[in-house]
């Protein structure tokens, strides 16, 4: 069992894309990298919509796909420092700190929806 429900997951997910989109805007980084960041962001949103977890609209993609496309955009994020050759390094490192978190939350994340609410029950009954 891991400590990441995908109910969390999704509200994660949702601040990601926020940052993606935001962050190079507010701290006006180069077009080239806003671009990008917007990309990845886009690209989230859309699989996130398609996912079968509590914030997918259209629930077409498992949650370990899901999980799957977040290790694969987390690792393209923690790899293209390697391409802005023209951004500063607090910029580079920047980037490489958001594929990193989207890798971790992605490991962290229970993939099994119902094993998460099972999760939840048992540690209410622990408390209570």
């Amino acid at each position: 069992m891991k400590p990441i429900s995908t109910k969390v997951h999704g509200i994660l997910d949702i601040a990601t894309v926020g940052t993606l989109w935001a962050v190079p805007q507010l701290l006006r980084w180069s077009g080239r990298t806003k671009i990008m960041l917007a990309a990845a962001g886009v690209g989230m949103l859309g699989y996130s919509l398609c996912t079968r977890y509590q914030y997918g609209l259209v629930k077409a993609l498992p949650m370990k796909t899901h999980l799957l496309l977040d290790y694969i955009s987390g690792a393209t994020l923690a790899a293209a420092p390697l391409l802005l050759q023209d951004e500063p390094l607090t910029t580079k490192l920047m980037i490489a700190g958001l594929g990193l978190n989207e890798i971790t939350v992605a490991a962290l994340t229970e993939p099994n929806p119902l094993v998460s609410e099972q999760m939840k029950y048992a540690y209410l009954d622990l408390v209570s």
